[in-house]
């Protein structure tokens, strides 16, 4: 294309210019014919004047034509030169008819410069200007051809641009089709797959072109943290699952505790209830014996007394201030084992009432858990816990109580049981001693035997 429009452009300013130049070279020959008539009719000096510096220029104009169209023409050069050196013989031929028609004046001599400047000018000029028409004619002939060549070049090249534009354009638009196939559509409808994956749940499917370093690679590492976001939350959810079920194990635990605990308790407590009300009742009848054990033994002492006289009665005197001793004992460890129960009595409220705050603080941690609070459920759970010690402790301590004061009033009871009916054997003894004479050794001897054979039996 480039070498069409610089043929063109040396078409232009080479032979179409010669044309041109040459068309007006003809015209520069008819103005010199035309001012040379004009010179025949013009009766005045400076008409003449006028008209014959016109022709003057005219022939001028037309030499200077033909060198220049040398110029702009060279293949036309030859041709140029033969009609330059016609011309130039014309031109001096035309000298003396043109000197001849300036000076007619008359009718005669213009009539005679006319006819001689017709025959000694114009006919020489007339071929000249055949030619120059026919050079012209040539020219743009010659340039009319070439412009139709290159036109045609010009069609030629324009359809093989155009064929080559629009297989261009075909193979721009498939190779793009290909290069948006398989570098874009295909990696998006991948991507698209493996999000509706995901979507599912599928959090096992593996995401593509992560190492690009376009946007799909953007795109697909987007997608891989959207991913990973996925896997930490369900694993999230499974640790809250298994905490929820472990929590619920542990509070069912708690409950069954709590129940095995209240049950305990209440059977416990209901045991040192029943075991505080049998002491009371032990206690009662211990003390009543324990009266009536100080009655003897004050009868006991005054029979004691009555008989003192009588040296057989020391042994006997001996053996009740035994029992006498004994008995006080017993009355000690009576006192002792109710004022324990007493005290493990007194010690009932307060258990009771950590058993209240047990009840409490479960209650609270249940609450708190369910409005999602841990720390504070977590709080509530471990002050439950240490009332729970702190009950189980006082219910060891109740128990253990319950078993030395049983313990206690046991052997009192066994032992007042023993001490009773001797004294009421040797209280008997006694109102028959003072009653009747001081018995002899041998009855003395007898009567202390007798509280020691009545010891044994109780």
């Amino acid at each position: 294309m480039k070498s069409i429009d610089t043929n063109y452009s040396d078409l232009i300013d080479h032979e179409e210019k010669a044309a041109i130049d040459s068309g007006l070279a003809g015209r520069d020959l008819r103005i010199f014919m035309g001012r040379a008539y004009d010179l025949v009719f013009e009766t005045t000096a400076d008409g003449n004047a006028r008209a014959l510096k016109t022709a003057l220029e005219a022939e001028t104009d037309y030499l200077d034509r033909l060198r220049k169209m040398r110029a702009e023409a060279p293949g036309y050069a030859g041709r140029i030169d033969a009609i330059e050196n016609e011309a130039k013989a014309a031109f001096g031929k035309c000298g003396a008819p043109l000197k001849q028609a300036a000076a007619a004046m008359d009718a005669t001599s213009v009539l005679k410069a006319g006819k001689t400047l017709k025959a000694d000018c114009e006919s020489f000029l007339e071929p000249i200007f055949v030619s120059q028409h026919d050079l012209t004619n040539f020219i743009d002939g010659q340039v009319g051809e070439a412009s139709d060549a290159l036109t045609g070049k010009t069609h030629v090249t324009i359809a093989a641009t155009l064929m080559a534009d629009t297989v261009g354009m075909i193979l721009s638009v498939l190779l793009a089709l290909w290069i948006s196939g398989s570098k874009i559509v295909t990696p998006l409808t991948k991507l698209a797959e493996v999000m509706k994956r995901l979507a599912d749940n599928d959090l096992g499917t593996e995401i593509p072109d992560r190492d690009r370093q376009d946007e799909i690679g953007a795109m697909a590492r987007a997608v891989e943290t959207f991913k990973d976001n996925a896997v930490a939350r369900q694993r999230m959810e499974a640790e809250e699952r298994k905490r929820l079920a472990e929590e619920q194990v542990r509070q069912k635990h708690v409950n069954a505790l709590v129940a095995n605990f209240d049950r305990a308790a209440a059977g416990l407590i209901d045991s040192v209830a029943k075991a505080a009300g049998q002491l009371n009742g032990t206690a009662e009848s211990m003390s009543a014996n324990a009266d009536q054990s100080n009655a003897q033994a004050i009868a006991g002492a005054a029979a004691v007394e009555q008989a003192s006289v009588n040296v057989q009665t020391v042994a006997a005197i001996s053996a009740i201030a035994a029992r006498i001793d004994e008995i006080n004992g017993i009355a000690s460890a009576i006192s002792a084992a109710v004022e324990e129960q007493s005290a493990a009595t007194a010690r009932l409220p307060a258990t009771s009432r950590r058993h209240r705050r047990v009840h409490e603080y479960a209650r609270q941690a249940l609450e708190r858990k369910e409005a999602g609070n841990a720390a504070a459920a977590q709080e509530a759970a471990q002050l439950m816990q240490q009332a729970v010690v702190e009950v189980v402790k006082d219910l060891d301590d109740l128990k253990g109580t319950s078993a030395s004061g049983g313990r206690e009033f046991t052997s009192g009871a066994q032992a007042g049981a023993r001490v009773g009916p001797g004294y009421t054997t040797r209280a008997a003894r006694r109102r028959s001693i003072s009653a009747g004479p001081i018995p002899s050794q041998s009855a003395s001897a007898s009567a202390v035997s007798a509280p020691s054979s009545g010891g044994a039996r109780s």
